[in-house]
C-alpha cells in the first residue's frame, strides 16, 4: 500500500513531463514504424521479442521516474543511453547505412540538448555515432556514397553541440531570471516591512502629537472656564446676597442675574462640546467617496437658511474630479466648520464660493467669500485651538478642520486680504489607483 501511495502522490514538473513525453512518443513512433517496412529476413523473427523487451523497459521506466522523481535527470540521462541502443536496433535490422531510422538521433539528440544542456547532449551524439557506425558494420555491404556516414555522424556531433550551448545559454537567462525575481521579491516584502514600520511609526507619533495637544488644550480649556466660571460664581453670590436680605429681588434683577448664569452655562458647554470633538476625534474610516457629490449636497442643504441671512453660495465642481478614499463624516464636519466661519465673516450677506479640482495627484478645494479678510498677523494663528476674534466664539471649529484634513493625509491654509475677503484652501491626495476610477 504505501509503493501505491508513492507512485499515486509523485508528481513530474512540467519540463520534466514533457521531455519524458516526447522521448517515450519518439521511440514508440520507431516501434511502430519498424513493423511497417522492410525488415531484413534474419531478423523478422526477434521483432516480437524486441516489442516484448521494448515495453518491459518503458514500464519499468515509468515506475522508477514515479517512485523517485527527485532522481529523475539521473534516471533520465541513464535511459537516454538504452533508447540509443533502440535506435541502433532498428537500423541494425534496416538495412544499416540504407535504414532511415538514424533520424531518430537527430530527434533524440535534440530533445537531450534542450533538456540537459551542452555536455549530455555531446555524451549522447557521440555515443549515436558510434553506434551508428556499428550499425553500419553489422548490416551487409551497400553502395551510397561514401561520404554519407561520417557526414551524418558529424551532423549528430554538431547538432548536440550547438543545440547543447544554446539550450545552457537559455537555462543560464532563466536562472537569472528566476534569481531576480527571487531578489525582487524580497525587495518588495522588504518594502512593504519597511512601509509598515513607517505608518506604525507615523502612527505612534501622531498619538504622540495628540496626547501633547491634549495636555495643551486642557490648560487653554481650564483658562477659557475660568472666565464663565468667576461670571457665573458672582451672579450667584448676587442672587445670594439678594435672598439672604430677606427681600425678594424685582423680577427683572433677578431674571438678569438667571439669564447671564444661563449664558456663561452655555458658553461652557460649547467649549466643552467643541473640546471632546477635538481630543476625541477617531481614526478616519476610508471609504470610495465623490467630493462633487458630497460638496453639492452639503451646499444645497445649507442654501435655505443661508439665504435668510442674504448670503449665496456658488458651487464650481470640476467634472474630472476622481473618486477619493475618505472618511465622509469628519470630512463633511471640516466642510461644515470652514463653512460656517465664512458665513459669519459675512453678516450682511455676500457670495461664498465652493469650488473643486484634480491637481497632480491631489485634489484642491477652495472656500472663498466676500468678508472683510483676515489680518496678515492672525492668518499664523487662525487654526490653532480657541484663537477666535468673534465675540463669544470657541476658537476651535478651524483646529478641528484642519485636525480632520491632516489626518486624510491633506493639507489646509488660509489666504486673506483685509478687505478682499478670504479663501480656505484644502487639498487633499488621492487614494493608490483611484485616478481610474470613476469619476465625480
Amino acid at each position: 500500500m504505501a509503493l501505491i501511495d508513492r507512485i499515486t502522490r509523485s508528481r513530474l514538473g512540467p519540463d520534466e513531463l514533457a521531455y519524458g513525453t516526447l522521448r517515450s512518443l519518439s521511440l514508440i513512433g520507431g516501434l511502430i514504424a519498424l513493423f511497417l517496412v522492410p525488415v531484413r529476413p534474419e531478423h523478422g523473427r526477434h521483432l516480437a521479442p524486441l516489442f516484448v523487451g521494448f515495453l518491459i523497459y518503458k514500464a519499468l521506466l515509468f515506475a522508477s521516474v514515479r517512485l523517485w522523481p527527485e532522481r529523475v535527470r539521473t534516471i533520465f540521462i541513464w535511459t537516454t543511453y538504452i533508447d540509443l541502443t533502440f535506435v541502433f536496433v532498428f537500423i541494425w535490422f534496416t538495412g544499416g547505412l540504407d535504414s532511415h531510422f538514424y533520424l531518430l538521433y537527430y530527434l533524440l539528440i535534440a530533445l537531450d540538448a534542450y533538456y540537459f544542456g551542452s555536455r549530455v547532449a555531446l555524451s549522447a551524439s557521440i555515443t549515436a555515432g558510434a553506434l551508428y557506425v556499428g550499425a553500419d558494420l553489422l548490416s551487409p555491404p551497400s553502395y551510397p556514397h561514401p561520404g554519407h556516414l561520417p557526414a551524418r555522424v558529424s551532423l549528430m556531433i554538431f547538432l548536440g553541440t550547438a543545440l547543447g550551448l544554446l539550450s545552457d545559454r537559455e537555462r543560464l537567462a532563466r536562472q537569472k531570471a528566476e534569481t531576480l525575481n527571487v531578489q525582487l521579491a524580497e525587495r518588495q516584502a522588504s518594502l512593504e516591512r519597511a512601509y509598515q514600520h513607517l505608518r506604525d511609526t507615523q502612527r505612534r507619533l501622531l498619538h504622540s502629537e495628540r496626547l501633547a495637544m491634549v495636555g495643551k488644550l486642557a490648560a487653554k480649556v481650564a483658562h477659557e472656564v475660568r472666565n464663565p466660571l468667576s461670571s457665573i460664581s458672582l451672579n450667584l453670590e448676587l442672587l445670594e446676597d439678594e435672598i439672604a436680605a430677606g427681600s425678594a429681588p424685582p423680577a427683572d434683577q433677578a431674571k438678569g442675574l438667571v439669564s447671564s448664569i444661563k449664558v456663561e452655562i452655555e458658553r461652557l458647554t460649547e467649549v466643552t462640546e467643541s473640546y471632546l470633538r477635538l481630543a476625541r476625534l477617531p481614526e478616519p474610516k476610508l471609504a470610495t467617496e465623490s467630493l462633487g457629490e458630497l460638496l453639492e449636497s452639503l451646499c444645497d442643504l445649507l442654501r435655505g437658511e443661508m439665504g435668510k441671512r442674504q448670503v449665496k453660495i456658488e458651487v464650481r465642481i470640476d467634472p474630472g474630479i476622481p473618486l477619493v478614499l475618505v472618511d465622509r463624516n469628519q470630512l463633511r464636519q471640516a466642510f461644515i466648520n470652514v463653512l460656517g466661519n465664512a458665513f459669519e465673516a459675512m453678516p450682511s450677506g455676500g457670495l461664498v464660493t465652493v469650488s473643486a479640482k484634480k491637481t497632480g495627484g491631489r485634489v484642491e478645494i477652495a472656500f472663498a467669500d466676500e468678508g472683510p479678510g483676515v489680518p496678515a498677523d492672525h492668518l499664523e494663528k487662525i487654526f490653532e485651538p480657541f484663537f477666535t476674534t468673534k465675540a463669544g466664539g470657541t476658537g476651535l471649529g478651524l483646529a478641528i478642520a484642519k485636525e480632520i484634513v491632516e489626518a486624510h493625509g491633506g493639507q489646509i491654509h488660509c489666504s486673506s486680504r483685509p478687505g478682499s475677503g478670504t479663501v480656505v484652501a484644502i487639498s487633499l491626495p488621492l487614494g493608490e489607483g483611484e485616478e481610474d476610477r470613476g469619476r465625480a
